[in-house]
């Protein structure tokens, strides 16, 4: 995917969806290794899955943005 200057958000929300693939796909590792239906596991925490602050913030820094910029401060 090819990037311009002013598209900072759009960089920030590529590689948000790259940590996302990543969790979910550690998610579903850690299913199969407790033998569990990785679908039940996901909706059973479907609130607590989230992009940690730390990786925002991680992510953030590598596009020139804080977590304010990104309204996550």
């Amino acid at each position: 995917m090819h990037f311009d200057g002013n598209d900072a958000p759009l960089r920030l929300a590529d590689e948000i969806r790259k940590e996302i693939k990543r969790s979910h796909k550690n998610l579903y590792r850690l299913a199969h290794e407790a033998r569990m239906d990785y679908a039940k596991l996901r909706d059973f925490m479907k609130d607590e899955i989230t992009v940690p602050r730390s990786v925002l913030l991680k992510l953030a820094s590598k596009i020139g943005l804080s977590l304010q910029q990104i309204g996550k401060g």
